[in-house]
């Protein structure tokens, strides 16, 4: 991946329209495995490349952005995570070399952006690519006219012209998220960023449930020891005393004395004659049998 990012580099290191810039990541682990800038980049930065990409490395880069319009780039970024290949219109500042000795300065320019996202065959993130391109003011305006998705600033409610964004750069680039939250009667900025938040995060649960990957209770899992049934004593009295059999002949012999006739005639009349001896026969061996007919028999 490396060798690749490399020879990709060498295409870009000569372009003078195209700021150019690649990291590659570990597959597994997501670590920072390789970067590189062209030297436009480090034209756009106002540093050398060597100290670029070290800031990079060590995460001291200070991004050339108004800290509303770095949020506003965040959230616009974070809502497509699966998307491949990104165009933002944005706006940062740009280097401007000093004159007669004079130290450099920056103004407001708008920035066309593309960040392109690379995966390997199991759809793991290998390297992203950023490519930016100055373009002007009446291109940001036709971007809003016709591919408004691509403009972060407006997404969040700005609705400021090109123009007007080049002309407020300086007092916006003053402007803190701090001092922004620290207003007591709230910031319409803030208001608009959040409504724009509670969109995009519709939209993303809109998706989710579209793909099936909606948040939905689990299936409980299977126990982890199987009950044992009922034994055959438990099943009979169950039987017996949720539903009545219908009166079925007996299968077992006739009575031998006039005791166990008296005891048969008996259970016929409290528990339905041969139903009950049925219900307990099934089943039961006869000593069993011979207990129930025992405990039900009545005394005198």
């Amino acid at each position: 991946a490396g060798e690749a990012a490399v020879a990709e580099a060498k295409l870009w290191e000569d372009d003078e329209e195209h700021a150019y810039f690649s990291w590659t990541f570990h597959p597994v682990t997501q670590e920072r495995l390789f970067l590189t800038c062209n030297r436009r980049f480090s034209e756009v930065f106002g540093a050398h490349r060597e100290e670029i990409l070290a800031r990079f490395a060590n995460y001291e880069i200070q991004m050339q952005q108004a800290e509303l319009d770095f949020l506003k780039v965040f959230i616009h970024d974070f809502v497509h995570p699966e998307t491949s290949m990104l165009e933002k219109n944005i706006r940062m500042s740009m280097l401007v070399p000093g004159r007669f000795g004079a130290p450099p300065s920056r103004r407001g320019a708008i920035i066309r952006a593309w960040m392109i996202k690379r995966f390997d065959s199991l759809g793991r993130l290998v390297r992203i690519t950023h490519l930016l391109k100055e373009v002007g003011p009446e291109e940001y305006d036709e971007a809003v006219m016709l591919r408004p998705e691509t403009c972060p600033q407006y997404v969040m409610g700005d609705l400021r012209s090109g123009k007007q964004l080049l002309e407020d750069f300086n007092t916006d680039s003053r402007r803190t998220i701090r001092a922004v939250t620290s207003n007591r009667r709230g910031s319409p900025d803030l208001r608009r960023i959040e409504r724009a938040l509670e969109t995009a995060c519709g939209q993303l649960e809109e998706r989710l449930r579209g793909l099936a990957l909606s948040p939905a209770d689990p299936p409980p899992p299977p126990p982890l020891f199987k009950p044992a049934p009922p034994s055959a004593p438990q099943q009979t009295f169950t039987r017996a005393l949720s539903k009545p059999s219908a009166p079925q002949p007996s299968s077992q012999a006739p009575p031998n004395s006039a005791e166990e006739a008296a005891s048969r005639r008996w259970d016929g009349q409290s528990l339905g004659g041969a139903a009950a001896d049925s219900e307990c026969s099934e089943g039961q061996d006869e000593s069993c049998s011979a207990i129930l007919r025992t405990a039900k028999r009545p005394k005198g």
